[in-house]
């Protein structure tokens, strides 16, 4: 069985974090000045949800749109949208209703975020998606 001989697989590659991003104090204001492209999974996803726990924090954020495709049991994503719900900003997730075995998660957390009052939307049954977006909305001046 080739899964069993050690000499078949690669090393396991742990995620790179990104040189300036790991330096940034704030990625809102990193992003502001300029553009980042991180590659998952060969990058740390770690970003995603500091950024989403920024913006829960972040006065200036009104509203943050996602989707979830793979959410974990214990999700720092989840939690991040659930602070950013208890402080008066606006969630909408899209919820990947078939996720590979992950279905029951992300159910567990699509209720979850409802209850809290987000608007959640799922997707439909027979049609699989696996977009990852994340939509951060922050008012940056008086109109």
């Amino acid at each position: 069985n080739p899964s069993d001989q050690a000499d078949l697989h690669d090393l396991p590659l742990p995620p790179q974090l990104h040189k300036q991003l790991e330096k940034a104090k704030s990625l809102i204001q990193a992003i502001k000045k300029q553009d980042y492209i991180l590659h998952f999974p060969y990058q740390s996803y770690q970003y995603v949800p500091r950024l989403i726990e920024e913006a829960a924090r972040d006065p200036k954020v009104e509203e943050i749109k996602i989707t979830l495709y793979r959410v974990a049991s214990k999700s720092a994503v989840t939690s991040a949208l659930l602070k950013a719900l208890s402080k008066g900003k606006k969630v909408m997730a899209f919820i990947e209703a078939k996720a590979r075995f992950d279905e029951s998660s992300n159910l567990y957390w699509g209720e979850q975020l409802e209850k809290a009052g987000a608007k959640v939307v799922y997707s439909y049954p027979g049609i699989k998606d696996h977009t990852k977006l994340l939509l951060i909305r922050r008012r940056e001046r008086k109109e």
